[in-house]
């Protein structure tokens, strides 16, 4: 970067942004063919009840949704079975009720009731216990004997809850808390080898829970019942337990930041169930929980469902629902707060308590900043899109303004490579969003100002308009002194004309459509910086412009938000000195004006000053709209790696080996050539 460095304000914002929403977000993540999950029995789905029978084959567990019993420690459903509803999933089965291809079709459960992290050798070795036989490497163990068949990109691996047991075993047998503190490191490891393990088989998206706040759970409040009121926190919990929890989930964070270092193209995601579970109580009231500190079903003494247990009239006034587990209502919640964020209207959230002994290390501060470098702006595993729709210049314009006003890009050789005849790109073929679309699986966005009817309008559309530039004209005018050459298209109208459409393309369910679609916001901007470089303005006299340039995408992208949009890709400039129309206009015998690839150092030092503040706002954009996915695509280093690429290796392609040169990649000097 130049002088445009981003600012210490602007790297808090980073670390705020990655703290509390961005990375740790289950929302908008990707569409799945199947959910596999493990865990202990917060997490079973009937393994152990299949395995033991038990109270969970007893009423009245199950009795709010399934109306019978089915294996879960609960009366409903549990948090996976939410996650997997969300997205569109069947229940998980438990995986041992089951072994054929078809079983697994939708994935599966593998946790088991009483499971650790840690196995019992290593269990004994670091507690001086003994533990269950059914840890989380048994379970993984299970799921890697189907996995030829069964691990794929497209399946949603959720890990946990797990660990709690190991604590929970040292707790029943009067460990004290700082002796168990010890304890932790290896069950975090543990967790993270399963977590490493996935990966290396070929695991995109994994959810890895924290702990819950045991300390509130009526089972240990009834064993640890106190006259001390220190001993309690604001909601009545036992303080101490709930902080082997924090310390657990805070080091399980550090644990997790690393791994995402390791492997930057896996979306690993820490689910905060402290967190959210603490919301519970900090706002039971509102939520309808009237008894949030007691069992629904059961009594000191009493199991649920064994004779002489008592139950209350409505699960869904309690968090508890057997002194160990929680009600179908509270899983409920947390699962959404998990999937799409904490509820912005409440007030005086506890999203991540950490105690001042727990504090994130500065390597992880500097971790999470560099996984929002390389990995925030990815668009891989993103989601899975009904429709696209793009904005921008000719670079991604599909037809608009050869529809509009015929040109060269409505003759031969244009459109040569893909579509064999004109097609209005300008272009020998595809255009950078044309691949998005193809690796999304959907049509080519058409041009917009082709159709009006819902049906044209399917699968998105492209409103991009060649020439079109960021600023409206009067702007424009006000900012450079300049007239801006054609008709008006800049980025405001092509925003306004998506607007007059939107009725025509939702039908009336326009959140749904918005939420449903992604949006390719450019690239813009380009013209506003050629137009001046035509009316002859220096690098300096452009400069001052960068700032209204920015804010008029910077308006773009919020009003997409405003309206509904989930998730934007937010193209940077290219690199416009690395242009054969350019090398050839600005052509120079002095070397110093060239880079080392050839191209004009000072031309694309407008492009870097501009991509630097454009990625500054998007950082601030983020913050207002944390539940928004906003990705910041940086052009300039592709296209200047292309450079260097067949600078080095002349006449091999990125995909296959088709013979390039230099001159073919660029066929038009201005726009490059359909090639990937």
């Amino acid at each position: 970067m130049d002088s445009s460095k981003l600012s210490p304000v602007v790297l808090f914002l980073l670390f705020l942004v990655l703290l509390i929403s961005t990375v740790d977000a289950v929302q908008s993540l990707c569409c799945f063919d199947r959910i596999f999950s493990f865990g202990d029995s917060m997490t079973d789905a009937g393994n152990f009840c299949r395995m033991q029978g038990g109270s969970c084959n007893a009423p009245p567990f199950g009795e709010t949704y399934f109306h019978k019993p089915n294996g879960r420690f609960c009366d409903g459903r549990l948090i996976v079975d939410f996650i997997a509803q969300a997205y569109g999933l069947p229940l998980p089965p438990p995986s041992m009720a089951g072994n054929t291809a078809e079983y697994f079709q939708h994935g599966a459960n593998f946790a088991v009731s009483g499971s650790m992290a840690l196995n019992n050798s290593a269990y004994k070795s670091v507690t001086g216990l003994t533990g269950g036989d059914h840890s989380l490497g048994i379970q993984l163990q299970s799921l890697k004997d189907l996995v030829s068949t069964y691990i794929l990109p497209n399946s949603l691996f959720v890990m946990g809850e797990i660990g709690g047991v190991d604590y929970i075993g040292g707790l029943v047998s009067n460990k004290s808390v700082e002796e168990m503190k010890s304890w932790v490191p290896y069950v975090v490891a543990a967790i993270s080898s399963a977590v490493n393990d996935l990966i290396n088989h070929g695991a995109t998206t994994l959810v890895v829970p924290g702990n819950y706040a045991f300390g509130c759970a009526p089972w240990f409040l009834t064993l640890y019942k106190s006259n001390n009121s220190a001993d309690y926190d604001i909601f009545g919990c036992i303080k101490r337990i709930n902080e082997l929890s924090v310390y657990h989930n805070t080091m399980l964070m550090e644990e997790l930041s690393k791994q995402r270092l390791l492997h930057p193209l896996t979306r690993i995601v820490y689910a905060d169930y402290y967190g959210a579970q603490s919301q519970l109580f900090l706002n039971a009231k509102t939520l309808g929980f009237t008894s949030p500190l007691l069992a629904c079903c059961g009594a000191p003494g009493q199991a649920c469902g064994s004779q002489g247990s008592q139950l209350c009239p409505d699960p869904a006034k309690y968090i508890s629902w057997d002194g160990n587990h929680l009600t179908e209502a509270a899983n409920h919640i947390i699962a959404n707060e998990i999937l799409y964020g904490p509820n912005k209207k409440k007030k005086n959230l506890i999203s991540r308590p950490m105690d001042s002994s727990s504090k994130l290390s500065p390597f992880v501060l500097f971790s999470l900043l560099f996984i929002f470098l390389i990995s925030t702006d990815t668009v891989q595993s993103l989601c899975c899109f009904d429709r696209i729709f793009s904005f921008g210049d000719s670079m991604t314009d599909a037809g608009n303004a050869c529809r509009m006003q015929g040109g060269s890009c409505s003759v031969p050789p244009y459109g040569e490579t893909y579509f064999h005849k004109p097609n209005g790109r300008w272009s020998d073929g595809r255009i950078i969003v044309d691949f998005i679309a193809e690796a999304y699986g959907l049509p080519l966005p058409p041009p917009s100002m082709a159709g009006n009817t819902p049906e044209y309008f399917k699968h998105g559309a492209n409103f991009a308009v060649a020439a079109a530039q960021a600023l409206n004209y009067s702007t424009y005018k006000k900012v450079t002194g300049l007239d801006a050459p054609g008709a008006d298209h800049s980025l405001g109208i092509q925003l306004q004309s998506f607007k007059d459409f939107l009725p025509i393309i939702s039908q009336g369910s326009s959140n749904a459509i918005m939420a449903s679609s992604l949006f390719v916001v450019g690239e813009i901007g380009g013209v506003d910086y050629i137009h001046g470089l035509r009316s002859k303005k220096s690098i300096e006299d452009m400069k001052p412009w960068v700032p209204y340039v920015v804010a008029a995408i910077s308006s773009a992208v919020n009003d997409l938000i405003n309206l509904g949009a989930t998730t934007l890709i937010v193209p940077g400039n290219f690199a416009f000195g690395c242009a054969p129309g350019y090398l050839n206009i600005y052509q120079s015998n002095n070397t110093d004006d060239y880079d080392t690839l050839g191209c004009i150092k000072w031309l694309n030092e407008l492009s870097v000053y501009h991509n630097n503040m454009l990625m500054e706002e998007l950082i601030k954009q983020r913050l207002l709209h944390p539940l928004t996915k906003i990705i910041f695509q940086l052009l300039y280093l592709h296209v200047a790696g292309l450079q260097v690429h067949h600078i080095i290796t002349p006449g091999i392609s990125r995909v296959g080996r088709r013979e390039l040169n230099l001159v073919q990649i660029q066929r038009d000097i201005f726009h490059g050539t359909g090639v990937t």
